[in-house]
């Protein structure tokens, strides 16, 4: 599923403000003023597909293009939300010629975003707690799907819940 009408935790306004800015401290508030203990991240709130498949919204790419400095071609910076054969073949150019760039660009997105939901569940004496990505273990999570979980671990999320046996 190409689409851009999903729930993106790691994407931008469109003022560029990223998501977890205005998320991670409402997050917080809504917590503490509930009573809950905690956030617990689960399916949604981590890898929203692999790599190579998923993740070529015009939001994601116009992150990663600023992030990187890259020249894109044209087929590459503009709009194809919505146009799964024009996401494919934007894909196939950052997966195809800048697949570690990409890989490491979403790994720091989603280290950043989990940093501070994090930072403000924490801050109000709470705990954060995510779910394992597509039932992956670290070395597939990490390069297909962007989720380092040391790197989330180390970001400060207190456990991550392992949603596979073999894990």
């Amino acid at each position: 599923d190409m689409s851009a009408w999903r729930f993106r935790p790691i994407n931008c306004f469109s003022d560029g403000t990223p998501c977890e800015d205005v998320f991670a401290p409402k997050l917080a508030e809504v917590c503490r003023d509930y009573g809950f203990s905690g956030f617990h991240g689960a399916d949604g709130f981590n890898a929203s597909g692999l790599l190579y498949r998923r993740i070529a919204t015009d939001n994601i790419t116009a992150q990663f293009l600023r992030a990187t400095g890259l020249d894109a071609p044209e087929y590459v910076t503009r709009s194809c939300d919505g146009q799964p054969e024009l996401q494919k073949r934007r894909m196939s150019w950052i997966w195809g010629q800048h697949r570690v760039e990409f890989t490491m660009f979403i790994r720091g997105r989603w280290k950043r975003f989990w940093m501070k939901v994090a930072d403000s569940i924490h801050g109000i004496g709470g705990k954060c707690v995510m779910n394992s990505s597509y039932t992956r273990g670290s070395h597939a999570a990490a390069a297909f799907l962007g989720i380092d979980y040391k790197e989330i671990v180390e970001a400060g999320v207190d456990a991550i819940v392992c949603e596979a046996v073999a894990l």
